[in-house]
């Protein structure tokens, strides 16, 4: 979980560095195998992770008998428990199989009562503040134990329902004091996992648009108490997207306290957690280049954060391939109320503004992408006709953003008007989002190459011109059919004095397009010249 309100996952610790519902948040985000050890107070406990998730555990004075809990679940009635204790004193064998044997229970009721066996046991876990702990990846679990999975979203929100007091949830909130908060796109496609009862699921929605902590655990119809519980499991998984406080929407009926002016910085991404202001302390101040468009400064020129780049990133990669709802980040029976919110939420947080003052000009692409990608899918899934014929395109097993080669062509047009016009930045940024629309598009990759080599001010001409070579023939090997990478190949060879790579790729140009006048001629040239040098060293040769 590449998270920066969260701690590193590192394979030995102690768990005030990181909570266990940390470390199995972590181990599930890696997909890991083997077995967690903890250590407390000289008593030891294990539990054993199987593709991320707990499979398998054995914790110090647990009471949690198997028997117990088929009871509980009226599997079995006192006679049978009775039976099942006495065979296993003269037997030494296992409840379960024994009473699997007498016919008493069946298959999916043992499995079932194991299951909630561990998740009881995994649960108590939850009260360990403190104590060492190692993971030992590709560690087997012991014999005659067989691993039973348990869901690790339900199972760290129940452990903190069930061992967090009111100062463990807000020592564990800190990472939020001062900023805003929403769910993540990941949530909102695993919210079922937590398995929140039906009254905390409606609390959960409130955290689709960005909130002040504060202000959603006051707003919540459940309780304080259990808006900081789901509060922290969310942030836990790392499912919790954070903001400046100013990005945060008011909840009705909850009156908004004034924000403290703020006193320290907001960690860069990666921090740990350890050390920062207790829920007391003043509210941090906007990070520079984080704040919402229209706000003061926002136009001045500063460094974006880490935290935002990433985002930025991340999101543009999603923008890139993701279909509209993951876009978005709404369920495909959402609501239009539910969609022109998240637009709202979503346009604030990838507003060019936010980047427009940093100088980074691809960084300022990736944001308008992912803006006009935000505004491609609102406008679509708002509006029934066109959703309606979108579902059924992607029912039909279409790719969901799949290129739009006609759109890239206008881009690439301008792309071509602007090197004309020697204004590179802004052919730069046409050519990116022609790439970006059409991507395997060889001729339009070939003009990044050649714009690219035409901005760069700090490399000697040669240097420049053996990168745009080299990039041009990596080229050449993929888009064996685009005529401008086999165009400018020729150029950057003859001005290199390259003859035989200037004669193939003009070669390989006319093959593509015959019809282009400029390449038949230099061609022609190209042969008349090497004929009449051919001639010369003969006649040097003869008259020798």
């Amino acid at each position: 979980m590449e998270v920066d309100y969260l701690p590193d996952f590192a394979t030995e610790g102690t768990l005030e560095d990181i909570p266990l519902p940390v470390l199995i948040a972590h181990i599930l985000d890696e997909k890991l195998t083997g077995t967690l050890h903890i250590e407390h107070d000289e008593k030891k406990s294990w539990i054993y992770f199987e593709d991320g998730f707990p499979a398998g555990v054995q914790a110090a004075g647990s009471q949690d008998f198997l028997g117990q809990v088929l009871r509980e679940l009226g599997f079995i009635d006192d006679a049978a428990f009775n039976e099942s204790l006495m065979n296993m004193a003269k037997t030494k064998r296992l409840q379960g199989e024994l009473l699997l044997e007498a016919g008493a229970i069946d298959d999916e009721q043992l499995e079932r009562a194991l299951s909630l066996q561990q998740a009881r046991k995994l649960s108590r876990l939850f009260a360990l503040r403190s104590g060492k702990y190692s993971f030992a990846e590709d560690e087997d679990i012991p014999p005659p134990m067989e691993p039973i999975r348990v869901n690790p979203y339900a199972l760290i929100y129940n452990g903190i329902k069930n061992a967090y007091s009111a100062d463990d949830l807000k020592k564990g909130l800190e990472p939020l004091v001062g900023l805003s908060c929403k769910v993540s796109g990941l949530f909102i496609e695993r919210k079922e996992l937590f398995e929140f009862p039906e009254e905390d699921m409606a609390d959960a929605e409130l955290l689709r648009e960005f909130r002040l902590p504060q202000e959603f655990v006051r707003g919540t119809k459940s309780g304080a108490t259990s808006g900081m519980m789901m509060l922290l499991a969310l942030m836990y998984c790392g499912m919790l997207e954070l903001e400046e406080a100013e990005f945060a929407q008011p909840l009705k009926g909850v009156k908004r306290e004034p924000q403290a002016k703020a006193a320290t910085a907001r960690p860069a991404a990666g921090a740990k957690a350890a050390g920062r202001p207790a829920p007391g302390a003043e509210a941090r101040a906007p990070a520079a280049g984080n704040r919402p468009a229209g706000s003061p400064g926002a136009r001045r020129k500063n460094k974006v954060s880490a935290e935002l780049v990433k985002k930025i990133n991340d999101k543009y990669e999603q923008a890139k391939s993701g279909d509209l709802w993951h876009v978005l980040e709404v369920e495909h029976d959402a609501s239009v109320d539910v969609v022109k919110r998240s637009f709202i939420t979503l346009a604030k947080v990838y507003h060019p503004d936010r980047v427009s003052g940093a100088g980074d000009e691809e960084l300022s692409h990736r944001m308008d992408v992912i803006f006009r990608r935000i505004n491609e899918a609102h406008q679509v899934l708002s509006d029934p006709g066109a959703r309606t014929e979108y579902d059924k395109k992607a029912a039909g097993g279409a790719e969901a953003s799949e290129p739009r080669p006609q759109e890239a062509k206008v881009q690439f047009h301008k792309a071509q008007v602007f090197l004309k016009k020697k204004d590179f930045t802004k052919a730069a940024e046409a050519i990116r989002w022609a790439i970006d629309m059409d991507p395997k598009n060889g001729d339009y990759k070939a003009y990044d190459a050649w714009i690219t080599f035409m901005r760069n001010e700090k490399d000697s001409m040669r240097d420049k011109k053996n990168t745009l070579r080299a990039a041009l023939l990596e080229l050449a090997k993929e888009y064996k059919e685009s005529f401008h990478t086999f165009r400018f190949l020729a150029n950057v060879c003859k001005d290199l004095k390259d003859d035989e790579g200037y004669f193939k790729a003009l070669k390989v140009a006319h093959a593509v397009n015959p019809k282009d006048v400029g390449v038949s001629r230099e061609l022609r040239l190209f042969k008349i010249r090497k004929e009449k040098e051919s001639k010369g060293w003969l006649r040097k040769k003869f008259t020798k």
